[in-house]
């Protein structure tokens, strides 16, 4: 049931010799937005007592540590469902606009936290909020997403993207660090 780099060939996570019923996928229960389906379907499918504790002590360690909350079709629930799951959330943010918006949805138990971002791919059309993230860097700890990507349909654009970067990373480094979540697609050379 398991390949050789440890990921099950189907839905579900093997422990103590049983397979324990899918939450979502193997990175985090709403990392795919189907928590409520599939982790619905995973209660139905316990076995047993002890398959429905194990299933609950593992959906208390998930974390997700890039997820774009805000841009599911219902984020609230996404956020609620995951909260009352105790699943741990590292929610991104495409623009600084976005940010306000996506940060109301962190539950007060803390286990949603909400990163700033300016994602590459909108970096061209949204240097101009470059101001606002200045503004709203202080509110938060983490910053993502944001990078560089240099395929092909934003390869035009990558001086603007790495112009939009170095001022992030030097807003990051002027507020005493940040823990940040680097997008880099066909640019890894630039990134690094």
């Amino acid at each position: 049931d398991v390949d050789r780099r440890g990921l099950g060939r189907r839905p579900g996570l093997k422990l103590e010799g049983r397979r324990l019923p899918a939450v979502g996928n193997a990175v985090g229960a709403v990392a795919d937005g189907s928590i409520a389906s599939n982790g619905a379907r995973g209660l139905r499918e316990a076995r047993s007592d002890r398959d429905l504790e194990l299933f609950e002590r593992c959906a208390m360690a998930l974390i997700d540590t890039h997820c774009h909350l805000d841009l599911y079709r219902e984020p609230k629930r996404v956020a609620e469902e995951s909260a009352r799951r105790g699943v741990y959330v590292l929610s991104m943010t495409t623009t600084p606009t976005a940010y306000i918006g996506t940060k109301a949805l962190e539950h007060k138990d803390g286990r949603i936290r909400t990163a700033l971002g300016l994602h590459p791919e909108l970096a061209a059309d949204r240097e101009h909020e470059l101001a606002l993230f200045r503004r709203y860097l202080p509110t938060t700890r983490y910053v993502g997403e944001v990078g560089i990507d240099g395929s092909a349909p934003h390869r035009h654009t990558m001086d603007i993207q790495g112009r939009v970067l170095s001022s992030i990373l030097d807003m990051c480094a002027a507020a005493g660090g940040r823990t940040i979540s680097l997008h880099s697609r066909g640019a890894a050379a630039l990134v690094l």
